[in-house]
């Protein structure tokens, strides 16, 4: 099995992330994920006890309802992307208030920087972007080092 940071095993062997205490006192552990289905962006978590046997499953869609303490056990275990582009801030930001109908924070705060998140968070906006009309050329994902 792979050990990504912040990841133990489980007592039964299976790897998960430790993020809250069980109601009997057992670290709970927990399996996340995101993908693109059929154009959607979805996501998904799975918590359990090892110990006691409670057990917890989410799920949802759309790149803003991904829980912030989610994403983030995401991005510990692939890396946290940025999506990047030659575009004019101005093209670009027309084309994002057409796809998300709500504003995002500090576009452009770096030097051509869109949006950062998980990866496929990322790939879904410029799937978007591409849909409306930006040429998938100008745009770039890559890991997001600051």
């Amino acid at each position: 099995m792979k050990q990504y940071a912040g990841t133990r095993q489980c007592g039964d062997g299976s790897e998960g992330l430790s993020w809250k205490k069980c109601k009997c006192g057992n670290d709970l552990c927990i399996d996340v994920g995101d993908c693109i289905r059929d154009g959607e962006f979805e996501w998904f978590a799975s918590i359990h006890c090892n110990k006691c046997g409670e057990a917890l499953e989410m799920d949802g869609r759309g790149i803003f309802d991904l829980p912030c303490e989610i994403q983030q056990e995401i991005i510990n275990q692939d890396g946290e992307w940025g999506l990047y582009s030659k575009c004019s801030e101005l093209q670009i930001s027309f084309a994002l208030k057409n796809i998300l109908h709500e504003p995002i924070n500090n576009i452009f705060e770096e030097k051509n920087f869109i949006f950062k998140g998980t990866r496929s968070q990322v790939q879904w906006l410029l799937f978007k972007l591409v849909e409306k009309g930006i040429k998938k050329e100008h745009l770039e994902i890559r890991p997001h080092i600051l």
